[in-house]
């Protein structure tokens, strides 16, 4: 069975990827593809909130990916000029290579395992395909589609597989301690005007145009 990677093994490749607005720190770096920062929109709500929940006990965090993760505050987005950077922040810049091909609209179906050497089947345009690498195949589809595909591969608990009649080809406890965020939704009604009223064409202007959402003070 694999070694899990520490901690330490992890947050290295975090700085390397991060570009922080706030700066450096043992947690966090710059200059990397992906930008981080702080949320631009003050609206009086937000500051309400965290307000509150200090006031019934709980610790004030300015840090959700620091040391600690228990607290409120506001947390960090990962956005430059108003706008998602996402995985294209890594993409784009890799587009002119000789040695990359981008599939859109492709669908994985499953990673085939022949003679310890894996493929990677899909479906485009109503028709499956499947890409074979050179030397390896490097599976980022996300908490809950990676551990899916490797699953529907073959590569997982044994007994799990076998449950759904699926080929074991490599034994590990993929899924085990599976966590995504953790969400519980809350709505009060409220005399100060929200974003919720603001899905206007001239509200999407702004935001493709200037990169800012709407100013809800001038209203």
């Amino acid at each position: 069975m694999p070694r899990p990677a520490a901690r330490g093994e992890v947050l290295l490749y975090f700085r390397r990827s991060e570009d922080n607005e706030r700066g450096q720190d043992a947690c966090h770096s710059t200059g990397g593809p992906l930008a981080v920062s702080d949320g631009r929109s003050r609206h009086p709500l937000a500051d309400a909130f965290p307000d509150a929940c200090t006031q019934a006990g709980h610790p004030r965090n300015a840090d959700f990916n620091g040391p600690c993760q228990d607290g409120v505050g506001r947390y960090q987005l990962t956005q430059r000029d108003g706008r998602r950077c996402s995985t294209a922040a890594f993409l784009r810049p890799a587009l002119t290579r000789p040695n990359l091909i981008v599939l859109t609209e492709a669908l994985v179906l499953a990673i085939n395992i022949e003679h310890g050497r894996a493929s990677v089947r899909n479906k485009r345009n109503k028709e499956e395909l499947t890409v074979t690498a050179a030397q390896e195949a490097v599976l980022c589809a996300g908490t809950y589609n990676s551990p899916q595909l490797l699953l529907l591969s073959g590569i997982g608990p044994a007994a799990d597989l076998a449950a759904h009649g699926l080929h074991t080809h490599q034994e590990l406890p993929v899924g085990h301690g599976l966590q995504d965020h953790l969400a519980v939704p809350l709505v009060w009604r409220t005399q100060e005007k929200t974003l919720h009223s603001q899905a206007t064409p001239q509200a999407l202007q702004a935001a493709l145009n200037e990169g800012r959402g709407p100013d809800l003070q001038r209203q």
